[in-house]
């Protein structure tokens, strides 16, 4: 599905925001292809209640230069 409408000559942007989740990339390093599974917290809880929205991430990254032995 496009998220954008044609409108009044403009494209106009129809997407919901279900809420947000931080990710902390330094935990992937060196792991290879990851894949998790995130509670999406609520951008204002005064007005809306959270839901139960779950945002599944798969992260692969791959070192291009530097030591491979690293320490947290």
């Amino acid at each position: 599905m496009n998220p954008f409408v044609w409108l009044y000559g403009i494209y106009v942007c129809v997407c919901v925001q279900l809420g947000y989740v931080k990710i902390n990339l330094a935990e992937f390093a060196g792991a290879g292809s990851v894949q998790r599974k995130y509670l999406l917290e609520s951008y204002n809880e005064h007005k809306h209640k959270p839901d139960n929205s779950i945002l599944t991430v798969t992260i692969g990254l791959r070192q291009t230069s530097g030591d491979s032995v690293f320490r947290a």
